[in-house]
């Protein structure tokens, strides 16, 4: 009589796993306080990080992989879909350490939006304004800045 307390080597029980992921018990508000989306996409919206011309980025989390993300929505009506995705492909084919990583592209009801790697870190305006700098931390920072756009622009990008 066979021993069933012991795998057997046709046991396919790993072969049938399933990989759950962990959705929300109740959904969640569409708007947090300030107007700001509870949900971009699959990923959730911490706070509003500035905005622009084309649109506005938000600091937010990606729960599949555990991870930041910053989180670029296109205004509505703004009609740059198509560059947009343009420039997401040429970055997504780019790797620079003064560059960020693009994460994914896509559409949640009629906003268009771009995940992207979050870099913690303030702009270089206020930088600058923080203390005096000396011309060599100055040249070093402007440098990699520098090289980060030479390698957009050998991508098209600007």
């Amino acid at each position: 009589m066979a021993d069933d307390s012991q795998p057997q080597a046709h046991d396919d029980t790993i072969a049938s796993t399933q990989v759950r992921m962990a959705t929300p018990a109740a959904a969640p508000p569409l708007r947090k306080p300030g107007g700001i989306p509870a949900r971009v996409g699959r990923f959730e919206i911490d706070r509003r990080l500035g905005s622009g011309g084309m649109g506005v980025v938000y600091e937010g989390h990606d729960p599949a992989l555990a991870r930041k993300v910053a989180i670029k929505v296109l205004h509505e009506g703004v009609g740059a879909q198509s560059r947009l995705l343009r420039e997401a492909q040429a970055l997504a084919q780019l790797t620079h350490e003064n560059v960020v990583q693009v994460y994914e592209i896509d559409a949640s009801g009629d906003q268009v939006f771009v995940a992207m790697q979050f870099i913690e870190g303030r702009t270089l305006h206020a930088w600058l304004r923080e203390r005096p700098r000396t011309w060599r931390e100055i040249v070093d920072v402007f440098t990699g800045a520098g090289k980060g756009l030479a390698a957009a622009h050998g991508k098209g990008l600007v």
